[in-house]
């Protein structure tokens, strides 16, 4: 955060320049006087990281919230060449976007293709998970031929509104897991998705349940990076094998809280770099 002049006087015009780390945006910036009492701020239309007030007759303090830019996005598969998509087991409420289109349903059959050209983009919906305490051919699973940015916030898979209509009927403030086994092997074996460069996948969750996070990842052999904000791990089973065989380097982001992660196949990757969630 910066404040050009760095001090002013009663009446000077004071632009703050509110600068987030790379897959983070703004989410508010107050300014208060010493004394008690809000100043108004304007936003520069030109510039989204920048507002201007008028210094009052006191010291101000001023603070900034900075979010994942990611949390509001749904889960996503982003296609980099032709291929499809392959959804087998979908759960009975799962819909999906192609390109910002209708919703559409791909439950009730037990496997749907989408078939996408290069840049298509795929955004995935659901009511709840429609997994079952079964590791085999019950649960969902998502697989590409080809290679697919995967990004986006998970929990729009168990959020969407009952019938809903629109794309925006989700709860991206999402945090609670409240089924077990819930993304239990969804991108099992699904060595064609790989990280955006920009666009984090965010798993919000604070608590796990039993097996929610399962060989979710098992295979995927080119994903190297994972941010999970979860602060209580201890349910049983919730990570056990979910990062087999996936990149042999890459960075895990968690919650400097967070205690109880093991190195491997359980817990963060062998051979991964360790970062504190900001």
């Amino acid at each position: 955060m910066t404040a050009n002049p760095a001090s002013a006087t009663k009446g000077t015009s004071v632009t703050l320049t509110a600068t987030p780390e790379t897959g983070y945006k703004l989410k508010t910036l107050t300014v208060t006087k010493a004394a008690g009492g809000e100043v108004t701020t304007m936003p520069d239309n030109n510039t989204p990281t920048k507002y201007k007030f008028t210094m009052p007759e006191s010291n101000v303090n001023v603070s900034a919230v900075f979010e994942h830019a990611s949390k509001n996005i749904p889960l996503t598969l982003e296609a980099i060449a032709a291929g499809s998509i392959t959804i087998t087991n979908p759960w009975s409420t799962l819909k999906f976007t192609k390109n910002g289109g209708e919703l559409t349903s791909c439950g009730g059959a037990a496997e749907h293709d989408i078939i996408v050209e290069a840049n298509d983009i795929i955004c995935f919906y659901a009511e709840s998970s429609g997994n079952s305490a079964n590791y085999g051919t019950k649960n969902m699973e998502i697989s590409c031929t080809a290679d697919c940015y995967v990004y986006g916030n998970i929990m729009s898979l168990v959020t969407l509104e009952t019938g809903a209509t629109s794309a925006s009927q989700w709860n991206p403030e999402e945090t609670t897991l409240t089924t077990g086994y819930a993304f239990n092997r969804l991108f099992w074996q699904n060595s064609h998705i790989k990280n955006h460069a920009t666009k984090t996948l965010y798993l919000p969750a604070a608590t796990l349940t039993e097996s929610c996070y399962s060989n979710m990842f098992t295979e995927c052999t080119i994903l190297s990076y994972i941010k999970c904000l979860a602060t209580n791990i201890s349910a049983e089973s919730c990570t056990t094998i979910w990062v087999r065989s996936v990149a042999t380097s890459g960075t895990f982001v968690r919650p400097a809280s967070t205690t109880g992660w093991t190195t491997g196949e359980h817990g963060i990757p062998s051979g991964w770099t360790t970062e504190d969630a900001q």
